[in-house]
Formats: structure tokens, sequence, C-alpha cells
């Protein structure tokens, strides 16, 4: 993660920090990044978490679209 950068001016400090929507944007890649890197892994037990988080993916997005379709 990047480092804060810090401003002086007068007496005052201004710390700056990443967007919030950006370190949410890094997060999500990261968490991406790794359960890529389980599936095209050697280890079956890391492949078989990655194929068990996109199956959780996929069964919560279809649930929304089913309630969506009913609500």
């Amino acid at each position: 993660m990047q480092a804060a950068r810090i401003q002086v001016r007068g007496t005052r400090r201004i710390v700056r920090r990443p967007c919030l929507i950006k370190q949410l944007a890094r997060r999500v890649d990261a968490g991406i990044t790794s359960v890529q890197e389980w599936l095209e892994g050697d280890d079956k037990a890391a492949r078989a978490a990655g194929y068990g988080i996109l199956a959780l993916i996929f069964a919560y997005f279809i649930g929304q679209i089913v309630r969506w379709l009913l609500g």
C-alpha cells in the first residue's frame, strides 16, 4: 500500500491518504489475484478453496437475481 504523503504548511501537518475507493479497489484486486493464483497453482487444497469461493459467489449472485425477479 502506498505510504501517506505528509505536507507541512506552517505549523499544521496535512496527511493525504489514498482515496477510499482506490483503497477498496486495491483490496478487491488483491483478493481476486489470490483466488486466481489458487486456481492456477498445483496445490489441490488451494484449488478446491478457489473453486469453493467461486461457487459461493455464483450462488450469491443467482440468489440475488431470483430475489429481484420475485420481489
